[in-house]
């Protein structure tokens, strides 16, 4: 900027090119997040999804699918950030022609970061609330530890790994519910920016080294940081340094109308936020459901089907090498090393399991009868299969724990 406050014309282009790709990447915020939008939400992405068909036609690809998949790295969401550079491009050029008199956009530029911040706040609670409330980073179930470590993909290694030390995984919950907080007022911004750059970085390079599919995403997030960042760099740089530095002008006042508009708005934000927290906290009562009594790894001692006992041979193809139950799933691991998802549901009180197979159509559920002789043995009678098994003892990963004094390391 010059001293007379005209900016120059690669600036004026650049941040109106900023300004329309960060409200597509935005939209349609704040919809579906306050209480009562959620069925507009998939209304509002409906002239995007229209677009990014149109460009996949161009470009010579199938139809994308618009669906929830778990993964933020669909093709749906490379052509539609493809189609935002595009728009905000194509944008920033009409928006030049029309306002080319205009030499500087000051007020604009606030209220476009008051604008990020916000929308950057409200994702980092419910990403920080997610790990603080151990719904995005459950510990590793039976099913989970029964499995290799080379079977697992590196995604499932991250999980795992971040999974099996709960305060690990609040800390970084707690780090990014901080810059969020950090981020909803003018005076801490900068700050919360810098608290989200530095948890983001680790979080991108994680999301790309360990194939997890939120790479784009994530990427985006660590890009709006910075540029919440960048207009007070130079200046932490010269304070950093030992420079003098200006203090921070206060924030230009509007009308009485439009300071209420604006206080009227942060409470809306806040009271959202709380909504997100609310909605965490009770995913997190339902979620994971009580491991039940029967939770474990069992061991098959004897199997028998029809009455014919199965000697444990690994190429035997039906018969059981373990049985696993935590809360109400299951798997059952044959000696083939095949394994058999399962929903179980453990009665104690009736000794009975009842047994859902994935993909079984409209078949009724199984109904298993269960004894136990003591805590450590189980004999199922599944009808035409009656096995007897034992309790494994508990993973090494779960009975570690902590300890401060060690005179060797215990690595295993």
């Amino acid at each position: 900027m010059t001293s007379d406050g005209v900016w120059s014309w690669p600036r004026r282009v650049l941040f109106r090119f900023g300004v329309v790709l960060g409200a597509l990447f935005a939209y349609p915020f704040p919809i579906g997040l306050i209480p009562k939008t959620e069925p507009w939400f998939d209304v509002a992405l409906e002239p995007f999804d229209w677009i990014v068909r149109a460009l996949a036609a161009v470009l010579g690809q199938g139809r994308p699918a618009l669906e929830i998949t778990g993964s933020g790295d669909t093709r749906w969401a490379y052509l539609w950030f493809l189609a935002s550079l595009i728009l905000a491009a194509v944008g920033a050029a009409i928006w030049s022609v029309v306002d080319r008199r205009r030499l500087a956009y000051p007020r604009l530029a606030g209220w476009a970061l008051v604008g990020l911040r916000y929308v950057l706040a409200f994702t980092m609670v419910s990403y920080g609330f997610a790990k603080i409330f151990d719904t995005q980073f459950p510990p590793p179930s039976y099913i989970r530890l029964d499995h290799r470590l080379g079977d697992m993909s590196p995604m499932g290694v991250l999980w795992s790994f971040t999974g099996s030390s709960t305060p690990y995984a609040v800390f970084g919950g707690l780090a990014e519910a901080l810059g969020a907080a950090l981020l909803l007022w003018r005076r801490t911004a900068t700050l919360g920016a810098l608290v989200v750059a530095a948890v983001m970085t680790n979080v991108v390079m994680l999301n790309f080294t360990y194939d997890v599919p939120v790479k784009l995403y994530a990427t985006q997030l660590l890009v709006c940081a910075l540029v919440i960042a960048a207009p007070q760099l130079r200046r932490l740089a010269i304070a950093v340094l030992g420079g003098a530095v200006a203090a921070v002008p206060p924030r230009p006042r509007g009308s009485v109308r439009v300071e209420r508009a604006r206080l009227a708005a942060k409470v809306a934000m806040l009271a959202a936020m709380g909504w997100s927290i609310y909605q965490q906290h009770q995913q997190w009562l339902a979620y994971p459901p009580p491991p039940g009594p029967l939770a474990g790894i069992w061991s098959v001692e004897t199997w028998r089907q029809d009455g014919v006992e199965h000697p444990p041979l690994t190429t035997d193809t039906v018969r059981w090498r373990k049985l696993i139950l935590d809360g109400g799933r299951g798997e059952i691991r044959r000696m083939t090393d095949e394994r058999v998802k399962l929903g179980a549901t453990v009665d104690a009180a009736a000794g009975t399991i009842t047994v859902v197979t994935p993909g079984a159509g409209d078949a009724p559920p199984e109904v298993w009868r269960f004894t136990q002789p003591d805590p450590t043995h189980l004999i199922i009678d599944a009808g035409a299969i009656q096995a007897t098994l034992v309790r494994e003892p508990e993973p090494l990963l779960r009975t570690r724990g902590f300890h401060w004094i060690q005179e060797f390391p215990f690595n295993r």
